[in-house]
């Protein structure tokens, strides 16, 4: 059951890849957005399920999953329709009902039409009924059941509107919010049907009689070309030889036929005597769920009691099937298994956190060592940007202030930028410099370096460029004003130590509309003496994730803010519990004015 929600995100991702168009386009859709995206597209992603029903048979789950439709557009050019365009297409593709509701809508409106209709009524009123019954019927319900799922309804709970105005254009975000309903077996132990079949007995040339064994399998389920609720039980055989006997046991001729099956590992040819399966209407095999089972799902290979059929862990290895496919083991040989060492269910080779000590990968000295963890530093003390270019001979430009000198913090900084080079800076200039090669280099700031502006007087190739902040290391910021607006590329900064900002120093627009959704240890930023942070984090395609709120939530009310302040976290959404009071206590003690995406 707690694969519930990954099934359902990847059957409503396969259902919407291929199928949504606008302007006879494509619209691509991502569970994860990259960074390289545009507008526009569709991101699906899961919030939670909660137990609703239980009993010793089955589950019910209800799974709460949101769709976001993105588009942007220039001025007033009417965008919204477009979002509007590709949330209709969605919805008609994502809703699902059991048939028996369907089959009811479709009768109550023929009912209707009874009632409604008279030989001298009005022909178009019964085209319009008729026209329900025809969109019922054909554009309904689809069905999202897989994987042992059975997802009988989707119901829509609402879709919520966004309109944000960026610096070049203006997005339009609908987010359609789906409570799913989804059943499943909760098997612990799976009867084998009896066997109907007493052994069997010939005469030996002596004139005694012996028992013959037989050894088969079966299949049973309901024969639909017989009935509906007659039950059948039919034997297979191994060799053509055994169920020939059989048949001629059972007043056949000695005939039989041939039967395989696509779940079956074995790859058998299976024999069925043409006499010797039986019917019943009252009596069915004991113990069976009265459905089809196929030669693998009589297998039961780690032998704990639950047949393959309905078993998650067939080898028993401790591993999900699902997860062995998905990551190339072997689901039926218990030796055959992924590196997981943190056990948390996803491969080592896609798992950011390895060791599961929650500090990512790339971030931790130690990453396979939950034990240990500790920054990957060096002994540079300065701060370290990362540049990434993308063809040769490719210009970038450090953004920082080009007017007006306080405190005596005249520039004199050293930019080592990454390829051999470096360059002293001793006045108010934008340092520029040309890659020879394209590629990714860590470009180095040291000396006194006094503030970050990449979101004003650079271009949107030089501001792209920019991918990353790995260190800020020990220059002291006189603000933060502006620092990495816009900035596209940015998608990620992964600096686990925290800026210094002076006093009177600002985040107004710090990180607006720029890509970023991740800040490490965003809660331990000094921002006690700052009052300005007017759009810091503001973005409604990209706004900050998560954890990464409730990061900065939980650490800030615990410093003494300032009063009076406005904080705009666009679409960001934070956590129950510590954040969601945390919150409460920054807004109520300090009196500030929070706008965000609400509590998850």
């Amino acid at each position: 059951m707690i694969e519930a929600l990954h099934y359902l995100r990847k059957a409503i991702i396969d259902r919407l890849s291929g199928s949504i168009v606008l302007n006879s386009q494509n619209v691509p859709v991502y569970n994860r957005v990259p960074s390289d995206a545009t507008e526009p597209f569709i991101k699906v992603y899961s919030l939670q399920n909660e137990e609703i029903e239980f009993n010793r048979d089955t589950y019910i789950l209800d799974c709460i999953t949101r769709i976001d439709v993105v588009t942007s557009f220039d001025g007033d050019s009417g965008g919204e329709l477009d979002a509007n365009q590709i949330v209709s297409q969605v919805l008609t593709l994502v809703r699902t009902r059991e048939n028996d509701n369907v089959t009811n809508e479709i009768n109550d409106l023929i009912n209707s039409i009874r009632a409604r209709s008279t030989y001298n009524e009005n022909i178009q009123e019964t085209e319009n009924i008729l026209r329900e019954c025809s969109t019922v019927t054909t554009n309904g319900y689809f069905d999202l059941s897989a994987n042992g799922l059975n997802v009988y309804t989707s119901v829509l709970m609402n879709t919520t509107y966004f309109e944000e105005d960026a610096e070049d254009k203006t997005y339009f975000r609908a987010i359609i919010e789906l409570s799913n309903k989804i059943a499943q077996q909760n098997v612990t132990t799976t009867s084998i049907p009896e066997n109907p079949y007493i052994p069997t007995t010939q005469s030996t040339s002596q004139g005694q009689e012996q028992t013959v064994a037989l050894n088969h399998r079966f299949i049973f389920g309901v024969d639909s070309s017989i009935s509906t609720t007659e039950h059948y039980y039919y034997p297979l055989f191994a060799t053509q030889t055994e169920a020939n006997y059989f048949d001629s046991q059972n007043g056949g001729t000695g005939t039989s036929h041939t039967h395989t099956f696509v779940d079956d590992p074995s790859s058998s040819t299976w024999y069925m005597p043409t006499n010797g399966g039986t019917h019943s209407a009252t009596s069915p095999p004991s113990g069976s769920e009265y459905t089809e089972i196929t030669s693998y799902a009589y297998i039961d290979t780690d032998g704990d009691g639950i047949l393959n059929a309905v078993d998650t862990d067939d080898d028993g290895d401790g591993q999900t099937d699902a997860n062995e496919t998905l990551y190339g083991s072997d689901p039926l040989d218990s030796s055959s298994t992924y590196a997981d060492l943190d056990g948390d269910g996803i491969a080592d080779s896609s798992d950011n956190d390895r060791d599961g000590d929650g500090y990512d990968n790339s971030v931790d000295a130690f990453p396979d060592d939950a034990s240990q963890w500790q920054a990957i530093t060096s002994s540079f003390e300065g701060a370290i940007l990362e540049f990434t270019t993308t063809s040769a001979n490719q210009q970038v430009k450090i953004g920082t202030r080009t007017y007006g000198v306080s405190g005596g913090n005249t520039p004199n900084y050293v930019v080592d930028w990454g390829d051999g080079n470096s360059d002293t800076i001793t006045s108010l200039t934008t340092p520029t410099h040309t890659y020879t090669n394209s590629g990714s280099y860590d470009v180095q700031i040291s000396g006194t370096f006094t503030r970050f502006r990449f979101g004003a007087g650079l271009s949107t190739t030089e501001r792209d460029a920019l991918t990353d902040v790995k260190q800020w290391g020990n220059l002291t910021l006189e603000t933060m004003e502006d620092a990495f607006k816009s900035c596209d590329g940015l998608s990620s900064l992964t600096a686990t130590d925290t800026p210094t900002i002076a006093s009177g120093g600002k985040l107004k627009n710090a990180f607006a509309y720029s890509n970023v959704v991740t800040i490490p240890n965003l809660g331990s930023w000094d921002v006690a003496h700052i009052s300005d942070f007017s759009n810091a984090f503001i973005d409604s395609v990209y706004p900050l994730d998560t954890a990464t709120y409730d990061s900065l939530l939980i650490g800030w009310a615990s410093q003494n803010l300032q009063n009076n302040v406005s904080l705009n976290m666009g679409g960001s959404q934070y956590s129950s519990g510590a954040a969601a009071t945390a919150r409460e206590t920054i807004r109520t003690t300090y009196n500030w004015t929070i706008t965000d995406g609400g509590q998850v």
